[in-house]
Parts: structure tokens; C-alpha cells; sequence
């Protein structure tokens, strides 16, 4: 991450892969106390992002320290993260890579993206990654159904 900081970046993501598949118990006890380290360590804003279920977990992650949540849909609802992340972070999410951008046509991710940005998410983002191979008419309609959103279509 310093690297990252020093060539200019402003925030990082931290993936973790595994976490949802604990109890919330575990989460908390074992989980939660390393992720304070890092975000009370790393001199920016942090996005977290989980893959999975996440939703037993969101209480205990509103308590990390991140600025931030990335989720994966449908696993979990837009509008449920927002509500238990109750304004203690950001939401960041969630347009399915595979079967949305990468495999899915142009429609599929104006469907979802509306779905996201109707549900609440303060930045309109890929569940997971972007792989290469994602079609470039994908990737722009994330950003037309931003710009519809917000009333800028044609500008």
C-alpha cells in the first residue's frame, strides 16, 4: 500500500476471500481486531471488500475502520448493506463480473447498475474485478446509468 500511496493513489482496496465464510462470532473475535490494526496503520481511507454472504457480518464490519464496503451481488442486497452499514461507511458495489459484465450485454448492466445506485451505493463499482475480456460497452453502461442517474444523459 505504500507503494501505492507513493505513486499517487488516494485509497486501496483490501480483499479478503475467505471472511464470509465465518460465524459472525469468529468474525469479530478473530477477524475484526486485525482489520483495526491495518485501518488504524494505513495513512488513507481503505475500501474493504469481502466476496460471498457478508450479510451476518455487516454489524462487525461497520466496526472496522474502513471507510468503505465492497460487496458481491446478489449474495447480498444493496439496499440491506446500506442499512446495516447505518452511515458508518461508505457502500461500493456491486455489478456482477462474470455474469453481468463480462458475459452479460450491454442491458444486463444497465439493469443491475440501476438496481445498485436505486439501492443505495455511493459508488457504482464491479463486484469483484474487471477482466480483461469484459466487452468495452459493458463497462461504459456502468457509467451511463451513472450519468442517467444523475440526470446528465447527452451531456
Amino acid at each position: 500500500v505504500g507503494r501505492q500511496l507513493g505513486a499517487g493513489a488516494d485509497t486501496a482496496v483490501v480483499l479478503d476471500p475467505n471472511a464470509a465464510g465465518l460465524t459472525a462470532e469468529q468474525f469479530r473475535t478473530l477477524v475484526l481486531p486485525a482489520y483495526r490494526k491495518i485501518t488504524a496503520r494505513i495513512g488513507c481511507p481503505l475500501v474493504l471488500h469481502i466476496c460471498g454472504n457478508t450479510g451476518k457480518l455487516l454489524a462487525a464490519v461497520s466496526e472496522s475502520g474502513f471507510a468503505a464496503f465492497s460487496f458481491e451481488y446478489p449474495a447480498v442486497d444493496p439496499a440491506d448493506v446500506k442499512k446495516s452499514l447505518g452511515g458508518r461507511m461508505r457502500v461500493v458495489g456491486s455489478v456482477p463480473t462474470v455474469t453481468h459484465l463480462l458475459n452479460g450485454v450491454r442491458e444486463d448492466v444497465l439493469a443491475v447498475s440501476r438496481r445498485m445506485l436505486e439501492g443505495g451505493v455511493d459508488l457504482l463499482a464491479p463486484s469483484c474485478f474487471t477482466p480483461p475480456e469484459t466487452p468495452v460497452s459493458n463497462a461504459r453502461a456502468m457509467r451511463e446509468a451513472i450519468e442517467a442517474w444523475n440526470g446528465l444523459e447527452g451531456a
